[in-house]
């Protein structure tokens, strides 16, 4: 679907100075999906940018000025992108990469290794199909040919098999963690709520680090905290490059009041080392408002808002615009949304008092078209009131599983009364972009998008309805539009297709930014 198509009619209208209600107007979508927070399939749109969320505020540290880890919680998603991938071999032979990474890193510390968990109707379910459209299914076992690396890690159940796969060939494998276990633990973190610790050989659950939550990002963070409060003198590292985890890490070091060394490194061999206590200290006046505007503004279970990256969250927040309620389970949901509204306000510019992204997406339609000779795209401008609160209701769910990563369990929030709609028939969860009956376009609009020529040669004279009223045909119309009307819209000739992201946005800064967040699940 074009999103643009009824837009463009109604920008014609207002050239051929026809008398319409603009107001009323934009307080609809004009578009099945709203094009600000969704793309024209119905996709949500993807935060290209968290990384610059890192990227601004990471303090970096050089390894040779801390002391060796004590521990090192994994991630093992990442961890797998990075592993030498056999281009011939077996699932088998991956193991034995894996099982050779394992031990080197035993004979330095304590090792945590942390999987994703893969549950039906899961907030995941959004992204983790988007990336799995280009892929099959493959039935793996150990003596199986090893498909590409792409083909397994960009495929949520030829993950899971792999994940699983890996977990039961070394936890079986006796001899191996009786040898790698000798000096150091080695902690497995899978489907099981509870994890299972090896040391010298010996296994034994973990009960005090159990957890019913399913993101790896959350089980990452639990485990890393515990490991710092439970010995200040210790050094904890996280092999992660995920932004998701470094704004938990910086959240809670803060708000655990943590005094221990934590570092966080990517898996790949070379990249920076981040120093979480010099970044929780230096951005000290930011961090409890770290995780809320990070979700608000996008992650992997909420959309991204066109045009606004994460640069432009800092400085709001850095103004003193806050997010406190977000995120919070027993928070009223009309107070939450109004927050939202100021804080998303001012990353559009807009600082005037409303609790109306509506009254917002008209201030921005008049400052815009006030300063120049094009009409802005309509994706550049906010969302509507209705559409947005889905949104907020999205972000208020996700962050209150943020918050309650220590809990072990995470909140009794309903996904379907927080922005997602469930499909029972693939046992996911669909996003939510506008609540039931609330239309897309205003009906007096409606009927001027469309003609009903029928004819070969279409559209030609004033029989036809949109020639009559001096405006193009659309998709809308019986004749399409296409070859055969005589009076088609050309979009490339629009003025909507002139107008760039606002200029105060660093959208594409952070498509720029964005190469370590690629596989973020």
């Amino acid at each position: 679907m074009d999103q643009e198509a009824i837009y463009a009619r109604v920008i014609g209208l207002l050239v051929s100075q026809r008398d319409l209600d603009l107001e009323q107007v934009l307080s609809t979508e004009l578009t099945a999906y709203p094009p600000s927070m969704f793309q024209a399939d119905g996709q949500m749109r993807v935060a290209t940018g968290k990384a610059t969320l890192k990227k601004n505020l990471q303090v970096e540290v050089s390894q040779r000025l801390i002391t060796s880890p004590t521990s090192m919680v994994v991630d093992v998603s990442a961890l797998l992108w990075t592993l030498e991938w056999p281009s011939q071999g077996t699932v088998d032979t991956f193991i034995s990469v894996f099982k050779v990474w394992v031990n080197a890193r035993l004979l330095e510390a304590d090792v945590h290794l942390c999987f994703d968990r893969y549950f039906e109707y899961s907030t995941k379910s959004s992204t983790r199909s988007a990336r799995a459209n280009a892929t099959r299914v493959h039935q793996l076992e150990r003596k199986t040919q090893l498909p590409a690396r792409d083909a397994v890690l960009k495929n949520s159940a030829n993950k899971k098999q792999l994940n699983t796969l890996l977990c039961d060939a070394i936890l079986s494998d006796d001899n191996f963690l009786q040898h790698a276990t000798q000096n150091h633990q080695l902690v497995f973190t899978g489907e099981n709520d509870m994890p299972t610790q090896v040391s010298k050989g010996r296994k034994s659950p973990r009960l005090d680090l159990a957890s019913t939550h399913e993101e790896a990002d959350i089980l990452i963070t639990q485990q890393a905290i515990h490991l710092a409060k439970e010995d200040p003198e210790s050094h904890v590292r996280v092999v992660c490059d995920d932004t998701d985890v470094f704004a938990l890490l910086a959240y809670y070091y803060l708000s655990e009041k943590l005094q221990s060394s934590l570092t966080m490194q990517s898996p790949i061999m070379g990249w920076s080392c981040i120093d979480v206590k010099e970044t929780a200290r230096k951005h000290s006046a930011i961090v409890p408002e770290l995780l809320a505007l990070h979700a608000l503004t996008g992650c992997d279970s909420v959309a991204a808002t066109y045009g606004i990256g994460k640069t432009t969250a800092i400085a709001v927040a850095r103004k003193g615009y806050t997010l406190d309620q977000l995120g919070k389970p027993l928070a009223n949901i009309v107070e939450v949304t109004e927050q939202a509204t100021a804080f998303m306000g001012a990353c559009y510019g807009i600082t005037t008092p409303t609790s109306s992204m509506t009254k917002i997406r008209q201030k921005l339609w008049a400052q815009k078209t006030g300063k120049a000779t094009a009409a802005p795209k309509l994706c550049s401008l906010p969302p509507t009131t209705e559409a947005f609160e889905q949104n907020v209701r999205r972000a208020h769910h996700q962050v209150a599983h943020w918050y309650s990563a220590l809990s072990g369990d995470p909140p009794t929030l309903a996904a379907v009364e927080h922005g997602w709609e469930a499909d029972d028939t693939n046992k996911c969860l669909i996003p939510r972009n506008m609540e039931d009956g609330v239309s897309y376009a205003p009906e007096h609009i409606l009927k001027l998008v469309r003609c009903g020529c029928t004819s070969e040669q279409a559209c030609r004279g004033g029989k036809c309805g949109c020639m009559g009223r001096q405006l193009p045909c659309t998709m809308f119309c019986t004749c399409g539009g296409g070859t055969a009307c005589s009076n088609p819209f050309n979009i490339t000739e629009s003025a909507t297709d002139h107008a760039d992201i606002p200029d105060d946005s660093d959208e594409a800064n952070d498509r720029a930014m964005d190469v370590d967040d690629e596989d973020d699940e």
